[in-house]
């Protein structure tokens, strides 16, 4: 979850509960003395909040800790020669705790980006196999709690591997990505869309009953007809998709019979789409 994401109750409670950790450390570190450094204790509420909270509250954590390091220090007797010294090891912990917040953010973006990768289709910027599979699962189980159907649609392109053997792979790719990113644009928020395969695509329509697939993939079809109106070869697709009522089979058992739709719309004749219900 990006910082901005998280709920406001969240980003509270887990600033208020920084700055108690760091009210209790430079407690301690007041009545520790300073022989004995406990300065260590300050990283944890920093990294927690560089995890969740991003840079901006990052820094503030750390800076609010090196302050109570140093009035908690100065409280506790310690003392320098000068008054520079006073300012320079000030800022080198402000630096040193900023250092450390600053790394646990920029960890936390790589470890997101590193996430996103591995559920994203690099082409088509859809999700993957792997990830549909998790996604359409949790949408089907909770349409299920609601009592509501959901449709499993299974799309491929007609004759595509004509488009690259003769205009080349490039073209192909360009084909997919327009595919991808238009059904992108005719799902809905609650729909999830993936690319399976080399040229096949796979939807999870939210409480879409079989009327309402009906229209959605009437929809569908002109949308990437459109899209693909400018490609070097007339492009078309054929669909297949299975309504189910609750209780939902699995997202396995309705992709294959969204599939076996698929099969059929080929069968009788490609630039189709095939309907069917799934427990009628």
């Amino acid at each position: 979850m990006n910082p901005e994401e998280i709920p406001t109750r969240d980003r509270v409670f887990l600033l208020v509960g920084a700055s108690v950790w760091i009210a209790l450390t430079g407690a301690l570190d007041y009545l520790t003395g300073v022989e004995i450094r406990v300065f260590p204790l300050y990283f944890i509420p920093i990294c927690l909040v560089g995890w969740r909270l991003g840079y901006g509250l990052t820094l503030f954590t750390a800076w609010l800790s090196a302050a109570t390091w140093l009035v908690s220090n100065f409280e506790a007797g310690l003392q320098y020669s000068t008054q520079t010294i006073w300012v320079i090891n000030s800022l080198t912990q402000a630096l040193s705790f900023s250092f450390i917040g600053a790394l646990v953010v920029f960890s936390r973006q790589n470890y997101r980006l590193a996430e996103a990768r591995s559920r994203t289709d690099a082409l088509t910027g859809l999700l993957n196999a792997g990830a549909f599979s998790a996604e359409a699962g949790r949408i089907a189980a909770l349409c299920g709690r609601h009592g509501r159907p959901v449709t499993v649609v299974y799309l491929d392109l007609d004759d595509f591997k004509q488009v690259n053997d003769r205009h080349g792979h490039a073209q192909g790719n360009m084909v997919l990505a327009t595919v991808g990113r238009t059904l992108l644009e005719a799902g809905r928020g609650t729909d999830v869309v993936a690319r399976v395969g080399g040229d096949e695509f796979a939807m999870v329509l939210a409480e879409t009953d079989e009327a309402g697939a009906e229209i959605m993939l009437t929809r569908l079809r002109g949308m990437v007809a459109h899209a693909l109106s400018t490609a070097p070869r007339a492009v078309t697709m054929s669909v297949g998709a299975v309504t189910s009522q609750p209780p939902h089979a699995s997202i396995d058992a309705l992709l294959k019979k969204a599939d076996a739709q698929l099969y059929a719309a080929k069968a009788a004749g490609k630039d189709r789409y095939s309907v069917s219900a799934a427990n009628p």
